[in-house]
């Protein structure tokens, strides 16, 4: 409509509703609410009224229909051409069951477009809640359709590009759906075959992401009758149809129009300021800042750098260390970095200078492999990247485990001592300790860090439960084991749960109760949540570039604000470079148990979960600069390290009254003299006083007392279990008049000190075997007589071997059954650290075939990872106190079984004690003889024992 309407014109308009005056929402809703259903209602307003309350642009619209302004009339938003709707007797209290309604009304809508051999092209949901309130979606396609399936997909991907969710309120009593726009159908719309099924794809894509970023974010070129030609050509939303040409009202002395030609585009320039060649635009501003683009980063042998060799956690320390001193002398930072380990646009000098007033940010989210399946790089190489890029800290939590905190200290204390090759820079650098709390009742996940000892206790007590409800590898927690468990802990709510699901034991420990499933809101977590302590609870939010990381932070932020919770920037790390994105995705597929080929959406959508500098971080969150600054807020709040754990063993069993001490050198005399007839000879005085002079100094006598007990109950069993112990602690006389050896270290002249030595502050071992068929009597009873709280098996770490990690890796890369099987085929042994090359060769496949090579690339690197944890083949943890306050406990494979997350390694690293009750088959080989010789009247040749443990063979 042009100029002037005509009466008639009038008067078919004001009929029309007041959606067709093409207002935005907001005005379109507000005259709605004020009883303006028709433009004619509308017209009948005072104009100043209208433009004061609805805005100009509406009073504008009327102004034009009455002919009092000249323009073209085009209504932006049309009458709906079909409408289908839903009314409920009661309200749907869930956006679930709306979002179904909507997709039988989507069919019935579908059904009316093809009997008018049309598609939707503009498509408008509206959902009518209970108390007044109307809540809209509407989507648009690049083409007409009726495909029910991709409208529902599109309006579910428009609910989550959100910046404030679906909310029901008291329920929705009626959802209407209208088809505001349709087109007809052409042929190869109605049959798509050949050539039209790939162009369908591809609008069904500009659907989807204009439907995810917003329908003026993805646009298209359109031509434009110009004769300018900057204006040649428009950019137009590809969703929305073509415009009209914008009309003007000619004006009289206007000058001829003549083409204007476009300058020569700016050139960019190098420049050289002693850093290294940067980029920077060619303009008029001497003062711009240059950017940073490295070169592409390659190998010393030319080839693009993968970094397989290079994560290690001495590379990232020595880096930093040349860093530091280039930084002191003045010197380029990044010419002490190798070549091939600079990364684009990230600089890794880890002076806290130039950073300016920088807030020290600490990455508090961060899991190493040690989330089995999960992270996909060690503890060392985390602490090392964090360390490199002069980040103020690092938190470490895996999932539902403190299995890996151990490493990651050990590593920290060997670089700051030096022990790495090169001393750590002097920069204030903080490692904490936790776990990622990952719940089976819908609560999403949450990072707790102990900030005492008395916290680490509750935290392992935590996991402790949840492990023990689960058979083994597996963790059941609800949000009520945390309640139960929160004290001395800082708590980092995450807004989504990672839970898989883990498979729980029969029957559940006595009074246990597997936590109840269901929806958990954010809001309501949160306000959960910081009841357990106001400051002590903050909501993690990463940055991960997936198209509304910008919107994502908005509506986290006002849930935080409402809830009165600070906000916490983070990468939620599973790797240390960026480079180590392939890997896990290899780690990804093996967990899943699929290929690379076809994981789709089960791999990461980007390589951003690795760790990033303090710049990169403020960066992303420049909406919320807060955000950073809590991470240095959070870190100062934790006083807990594994320095704290002190390991104290069991004091039984000691008769009232006496010391520990006392009390063994006491028995073992009593034992000397009853042997030697009262008569000790001079030389076992000497090596008595000898070892209990080094026991009393290292404080082990419960240790001597413990194995000695354990020893004694076997031999008192009827028939007596056979046992002996051996290794080096056969050349104590205390082990050997308590019974546990039966070699004479007087007669055979061996040395105490090749058992336990103050020089080489270690431990005593003492290993004593036992019938391996009976050897779990012994074993459950140290349960029973300790507790499953203060006793347990060491773990043993199975990593990853050339075997398993050809096979693993050859599924997840889609190779068949049979190339995996004929490269493992020339391996021998299981303890091999790399894959060689010759394996290649032997078997006939040539290493310079991409596949190949991409295979043996991730087998160098997966190998020596975790893969699970087992229990050790027999060495018990025994505490005076509890020692699930000290480490988590798992269920064994093996009923009535419960061992510790740390190994023998991890034990030794903190100085913990274990006692090792092995099995040995020729015991009960030697037994099974026994009888089969009593029974054919040989003779009863099975061992009595007087109360020290010794032997006295019967005949």
């Amino acid at each position: 409509m042009r100029g002037a309407p005509a009466p008639d014109e009038k008067r078919a308009v004001k009929r029309l509703p007041v959606a067709a005056l093409g207002l935005d929402e907001d005005a379109t809703t507000a005259l709605s609410r004020a009883g303006l259903k028709t433009v004619g209602d509308v017209m009948a307003r005072p104009l100043a009224t209208i433009a004061a309350r609805f805005g100009e642009e509406a009073a504008m619209m009327i102004r034009r229909l009455d002919g009092s302004v000249k323009g073209p009339i085009v209504a932006r938003r049309t009458v709906a051409k079909i409408g289908v709707e839903r009314r409920f007797a009661e309200p749907i209290a869930r956006t679930e069951y709306a979002l179904e309604m909507l997709a039988e009304l989507a069919t019935e809508a579908a059904v009316q477009l093809a009997d008018r051999h049309e598609g939707g092209r503009r498509w408008e949901a509206r959902l009518f809640r209970a108390d007044g309130l109307v809540q809209r979606l509407r989507i648009e396609t690049g083409q007409p359709t009726r495909d029910v399936a991709l409208l529902m997909r599109l309006f579910r991907e428009r609910i989550d590009s959100l910046a404030d969710p679906l909310d029901p309120g008291f329920g929705y009593d009626l959802v209407r759906l209208d088809v505001a726009l349709a087109e007809k159908l052409d042929a190869s719309q109605l049959k798509l075959e050949g050539g039209e099924a790939q162009k369908g794809e591809v609008a069904q894509l500009v659907d989807q992401l204009g439907t995810r970023l917003g329908r003026t974010r993805v646009r298209r070129f359109s031509a434009r009758d110009s004769h300018i030609p900057e204006q040649a050509e428009l950019m137009l939303p590809a969703a929305e149809a073509p415009a009209p040409t914008p009309w003007t009202a000619p004006e009289t002395g206007e000058p001829p129009l003549r083409p204007i030609y476009l300058f020569d585009p700016p050139q960019p320039i190098e420049i050289d300021d002693g850093r290294g060649p940067r980029w920077a635009p060619r303009t008029a501003s001497a003062g711009a800042v240059p950017c940073t683009t490295w070169r592409i980063a390659r190998g010393p042998s030319g080839s693009p750098a993968n970094g397989g060799g290079g994560r290690t956690f001495r590379r990232a320390i020595t880096t930093a260390s040349r860093t530091a001193a280039a930084a002191a002398s003045g010197s380029s930072a990044t010419a002490c970095i190798p070549r091939w380990r600079r990364r684009a646009g990230t600089s890794t000098a880890s002076s806290r200078e130039r950073r300016g007033a920088m807030t020290g940010f600490a990455e508090l989210v961060a899991a190493t492999n040690f989330s089995f399946l999960d992270g996909a790089s060690d503890a060392g190489a985390m602490v090392g990247r964090a360390v490199e890029l002069g980040l103020g800290g690092i938190g470490i939590a895996d999932r539902n485990t403190v299995a890996g905190v151990v490493r990651a200290h050990q590593a920290l204390k060997k670089a700051r001592d030096g022990l790495l090759g090169m001393a750590m820079p002097p920069i204030d650098f903080r490692l904490v300790v936790g776990a990622r709390l990952v719940f089976e009742d819908g609560t999403p996940d949450i990072v707790a860090y102990p900030s005492t000892r008395r916290g680490w206790g509750r935290l392992t007590r935590l996991l402790t439960v949840g492990n023990r409800r689960a058979e083994k590898g597996g963790c059941i927690l609800g949000l009520g084991d945390l309640i139960a468990h929160h004290a001395d802990m800082m708590l980092v709510v995450m807004p989504e749960s990672s839970a898989r699901g883990a498979v729980p034991v029969s029957p559940l420990p006595d009074g246990d109760a597997l936590p109840e499933r269901g929806e958990r809101e954010l809001r309501t977590i949160l306000k959960a949540v910081k009841r357990l302590g106001p400051d002590s609870i903050w909501l993690g939010v990463t940055m991960p570039r997936g198209g509304r990381d910008r919107r994502r932070l908005a509506r986290l932020g006002r849930i935080a604000d409402a809830a009165g919770v600070p906000v916490l920037a983070t990468t939620d790390a599973l790797y240390a470079y960026t480079d180590d994105r392939d890997l896990h995705d290899v780690v990804t597929c093996i967990r899943e148990r699929t290929t690379i080929h076809k994981a789709g959406r089960l791999l990461a959508a980007n390589g951003e979960r690795h760790l990033k500098p303090e710049e990169e971080i403020a960066r992303l969150f420049r909406d919320r600069p807060d955000a950073v600054a809590q991470s240095a807020r959070l870190l100062s709040r934790i006083g807990f390290s594994l320095d704290d754990l002190k390991y104290e063993y069991p004091h039984e069993p000691i008769p009232a009254g006496w010391e520990a001490q006392d009390w063994l050198e006491h028995h073992v005399w009593q034992l000397a003299l009853e042997r030697y007839d009262y008569r000790v000879p001079e030389k076992m005085r000497a090596l008595l006083h000898e070892e209990f002079a080094l026991i009393r100094e290292r404080n082990y006598a419960y240790y001597f007392l413990t194995v000695h007990d354990i020893v004694r109950f076997a031999r008192a069993q009827d028939p007596p279990i056979l046992c002996q112990g051996r290794g080096s602690a056969a050349n104590s006389v205390v082990c050997y008049l308590l019974g546990v050896t039966s070699v004479d270290p007087m007669k055979y002249d061996l040395l105490f000190s090749r058992f336990v030595s103050s020089e080489r502050d270690e431990p005593p071992d003492i290993d004593v075997d036992f019938e391996h068929e009976r050897r779990e009597e012994v074993m459950q009873y140290i349960y029973r007589r300790y507790g499953r709280d203060r006793a347990a098996i060491a773990a043993t770490v199975i990593h990853y071997r050339p075997k398993s990690t050809v096979r693993e890796v050859g599924k997840a890369l889609g190779l068949t059954e049979d190339v995996t099987q004929r490269l493992t085929s020339t391996v021998w042994g299981s303890f091999s650290s790399r894959f060689q090359e010759q394996r290649f060769a032997e078997t006939g496949f040539d290493v310079d075939n991409p596949e190949i090579a991409r295979l043996r690339e991730m087998v160098d690197r997966l190998l020596e990872f975790p893969r699970h944890l087992s229990q050790h083949v027999g060495g018990f943890v025994l505490t005076q106190g509890r020692l699930d306050e000290m480490v988590p406990i798992h269920n064994g494979a093996m009923e009535e079984r419960t061992f510790i997350e740390w190994d023998k390694d991890d034990i030794d690293a903190l100085g913990l004690m274990k006692v090792d009750i092995l099995a040995l088959g020729m015991l009960t080989c030697i037994r099974k003889a026994f009888d089969l010789m009593r029974r054919h009247g040989l003779g009863d040749h099975l061992p009595r024992y007087d109360r020290g443990g010794r032997g006295r063979p019967g005949l």
